[in-house]
């Protein structure tokens, strides 16, 4: 890129010419401008050719793109292979599920370039028509798709940004589910309860009613995140349903929390059980976890959430004030909701729980229908004295 200068002989003298001339890399020859009288005009020849060749370049190679024959299926086992460096192990464990179980039967062997939004909202509609898939599957759909392309434009530069047929496609919208939650009262029942009491995970059981954790944080806890000094539970990883340790959801989920006494006792009798077991077999309790299975493996989410509904099914066996039916997670609710009720802080209560206040009030903290008459009651009692 330069101005070129020319000058000539003439009857009255030298004449001095400018031009702009501007290499274009597609052609391999340059591009001339028209000639100037002055170095300014020619300058300004030299910015609208520089444009020309950008220009002319990108046209160019979104032709050569389209006239390659990359099929989708190459480009997503790539992406696949690149992911598996770039996701947690849970996350790309999912991801390929996905991929290979709704995405792969439809689209594997077409050209990615010859993929429309058309299709992609074609593919959505069959994902959500009659209620086949839940909105959080047809939206994780979408956001794998969102992925391959997005690495398909910027990491292998395969297909050119403003053919994506991404742009534009909105996920779907996720209705709120009805939680069920216990009372104080309902929570006291259970943990004081004989069925509690005698499973081997009672103490896992007190940590989600009194702490309000994810069910794999707590699955995650190593006993090093126990410090028996100060009272505390590190919240550093998790651990998914395969077995698999995770990093946390958040950033925020990373976090101290106070273990009260009464469970501080039942964890460290917890862990004495675990180093005895440990001398008594050789071969088994070989973990760091500071929950273990009765044979001596780490607890998954899903064998702890199996034996909180066992245990709870032999709660109301045994006993004629029924305990409301509630999942393992539920137990996270269950503790947004009791404190806040209670008038606990809404900001202390989410850093408890690992939340921002906004997920926190949204997501996990119920008012209940009583909670709400006695509110307006007081207040109408104040407006009408």
């Amino acid at each position: 890129m330069s101005i070129m200068k020319q000058t000539r002989k003439t009857k009255n003298g030298n004449t001095t010419r400018y031009f702009a001339n501007v290499y274009n890399p597609y052609t391999k020859k340059r591009e001339t401008g028209k000639s100037r009288r002055t170095r300014a005009e020619a300058v300004k020849d030299e910015a609208e050719l520089i444009e020309y060749v950008e220009n002319y370049s990108i046209e160019q190679k979104r032709k050569e793109l389209e006239k390659a024959e990359c099929l989708f299926t190459d480009i997503a086992k790539k992406w696949l292979t690149y992911g598996k460096k770039q996701y947690a192990k849970s996350t790309y464990d999912t991801y390929n599920r996905f991929y290979n179980n709704y995405i792969n039967p439809i689209f594997a062997d077409q050209r990615i370039n010859d993929i429309k939004s058309e299709h992609i909202l074609k593919f959505i509609s069959y994902l959500s028509e009659e209620k086949r898939f839940s909105p959080e599957t047809v939206n994780k759909n979408i956001n794998i798709l969102c992925d391959i392309y997005n690495f398909a434009i910027y990491q292998l530069k395969s297909i050119s940004a403003d053919i994506n047929p991404m742009i534009g496609i909105k996920r779907l919208r996720v209705p709120n589910v009805k939680r069920d939650t216990w009372t104080d009262d309902e929570i006291s029942l259970f943990i004081n309860s004989k069925e509690a009491k005698s499973s081997h995970y009672y103490e896992m059981y007190c940590c989600s009613l009194l702490l309000g954790p994810r069910p794999g944080e707590v699955c995650g806890l190593s006993e090093d995140d126990f410090d028996l000094k100060h009272h505390i539970f590190t919240y550093n990883r998790g651990l998914d349903k395969y077995g698999n340790l995770t990093d946390l959801k958040n950033a925020q989920s990373h976090r101290p929390t106070y273990v009260p006494d009464v469970l501080y006792n039942l964890v460290k009798k917890k862990l004495i059980w675990k180093k005895e077991m440990k001398l008594m077999y050789t071969d088994k309790f070989r973990n760091n976890f500071l929950f273990n299975t009765e044979i001596g493996t780490p607890v998954t989410p899903n064998h702890y959430s199996r034996m909180f509904k066992r245990t709870l099914k032999r709660y109301n066996a045994n006993h004629d004030q029924k305990l409301t039916d509630i999942t393992l997670y539920e137990c996270r609710h269950t503790f947004a909701t009791t404190n806040l009720e209670r008038g606990e802080s809404d900001k202390l209560l989410s850093e408890i729980m690992g939340n921002s206040v906004k997920t926190f009030l949204q997501k996990y903290a119920h008012v209940r229908g009583k909670k709400e008459e006695n509110t307006l009651e007081k207040y109408s009692n104040i407006i009408f004295k």
